[in-house]
């Protein structure tokens, strides 16, 4: 009889889903709303997780004794220890990717900042009304940085708008580049440039740390810094210091800690437009998740084939 734990159901949508009522009464399931280390989850048979809301390190694997099956949500983003999984000959499967609403989200913040839609809905709200300069993008430069499925698309976007579009990647290839009919830049030139600089790399070791003090002191005065990938690709304490200045803006999904601990400098600083991590967090996205993560809990359970993240 599995014995099943959801992690970090935050607002109770992933227990509302119906994809779980499809499991059989022999498995048992439990919602878990806040963040939980592997004491927490010791006696549980399959854990399920919602992409990197917590980390599945070797410490945690070491609490989770009875733990025999890993269900991550998305396709390997890094978070779970997959040697120290295959040490204690837990399985691990894998659903499929979030599609366009990454993207997405990335276009909603670029049109935030840079249209100042949160400050002006306080302001009508407070019974106010104008406030204020808004940014045209229209003829302004947009930079990309990582030019993948994400990258690509919002680049598309920026075209649309009528904005010339730069980009750079950490690789030398310059193939997508021209197929979209855009200028490919050292990062440096990106940096300096662009009206709005969107990041959508993956977090690796070539990209941990990738944008410290002093490219972001060539980052244009008033320009806006939108971060949709991962929070480790910018040094941190030379981000606040930059923002706290006020010398660009910053739309951000993703941060050093999540939840944002609550006496976070960005929760205070006018120049910023904020996201709780929901880049994936759809209605669409969440059914294409749990719906296969049932079925490959099912198909493990029954030893059939699921998509196998150690193979």
């Amino acid at each position: 009889m599995p014995k099943i734990a959801v992690l970090d159901d935050y607002d109770k949508t992933i227990s509302r889903l119906p994809c779980w009522k499809t499991l059989p009464p022999d498995c048992t399931i439990d919602f878990l709303p806040h963040p939980v280390g592997g004491r927490e989850v010791a006696d549980y048979d399959v854990i399920v997780t919602v992409r990197e809301r917590t980390r599945i390190t070797r410490e945690f694997l070491a609490h989770a004794k009875q733990l025999k099956h890993l269900a991550l949500t998305g396709r390997l983003s890094g978070q779970a220890d997959l040697a120290a999984l295959q040490e204690r000959h837990i399985s691990v499967s894998y659903t499929a990717g979030s599609g366009s609403s990454a993207a997405e989200l990335t276009i909603a913040l670029i049109l935030g900042i840079t249209k100042g839609i949160s400050e002006r809905d306080h302001v009508v709200r407070s019974g106010g009304w104008h406030a204020g300069l808004a940014t045209t993008l229209s003829g302004k430069t947009l930079g990309i940085l990582g030019l993948g499925r994400i990258g690509t698309t919002v680049a598309q976007f920026g075209s649309l708008m009528g904005m010339r579009v730069i980009s750079w990647g950490p690789t030398p290839d310059q193939g997508r580049a021209i197929q979209y009919g855009l200028t490919r830049l050292p990062i440096e030139q990106v940096l300096q440039t662009a009206d709005v600089i969107a990041i959508c790399l993956r977090l690796s070791e070539k990209t941990r740390d990738l944008i410290g003090a002093k490219d972001l002191a060539l980052m244009k005065e008033g320009a806006s810094l939108v971060n949709t990938a991962r929070a480790e690709i910018v040094d941190k304490h030379a981000l606040y210091a930059i923002l706290r200045e006020g010398r660009i803006r910053g739309a951000f999904d993703v941060f050093y800690e999540e939840p944002l601990p609550h006496d976070d400098l960005l929760r205070t600083l006018p120049n910023v437009l904020l996201s709780p991590h929901m880049g994936y967090v759809t209605h669409e996205v969440y059914q294409t998740f749990f719906s296969q993560v049932v079925h490959n809990i099912l198909a493990w359970k029954d030893g059939r084939p699921f998509n196998d993240a150690l193979a």
